[in-house]
């Protein structure tokens, strides 16, 4: 397996990611065993970067990942990717990156990623809070980020 620093961060991660928005149950019936064994054979691989959401069924997808790594797993080896929040509640950018560089300031959380931000709401946002890391919209149907060069572009600086 290949690894890469994620974004801004000093995390090494794999070239994959393991995604758990079916587990969540959107597309049918979640299985908490088949769940299990394609976690388990993800970290046979090298997997370590896993994606999750409170919104994938409702937490159901987080509670899932959690049991299936708590029992394969030591949790210093995996880094766990996930969103906050199951409705858009329209919250104003300086707000929400002061209450994440709060976790982070805490101890709660250490990076601080953004999901489906464009440029404008990159920088917007880090004009008031850290920005480690973006996951683009990515999969089969939306493969624009393959014709994108990385930016050379630096975000504004923060500091507490």
């Amino acid at each position: 397996m290949r690894y890469a620093r994620l974004g801004q961060t000093d995390l090494q991660v794999s070239a994959i990611a393991f995604g758990t928005w079916a587990f969540g149950g959107d597309w049918g019936t979640a299985d908490l065993e088949e769940g299990q064994d394609a976690i388990e054979y993800a970290l046979s691989l090298g997997i370590n970067l896993f994606d999750t959401a409170q919104g994938y069924g409702f937490g159901l997808a987080e509670e899932l990942l959690g049991r299936a790594l708590r029992e394969r797993a030591d949790r210093e080896d995996v880094i766990i990717a996930t969103k906050g929040g199951l409705r858009m509640l329209h919250t104003p950018p300086q707000e929400t990156a002061q209450a994440l560089a709060d976790l982070v300031a805490e101890g709660k959380i250490r990076h601080v990623g953004l999901s489906n931000y464009d440029a404008d709401q990159m920088e917007t946002f880090g004009r008031f809070g850290p920005v480690h890391t973006l996951q683009p919209p990515y999969h089969l149907f939306r493969r624009e980020i393959e014709n994108t060069r990385p930016s050379t572009a630096t975000w504004p600086s923060w500091s507490s």
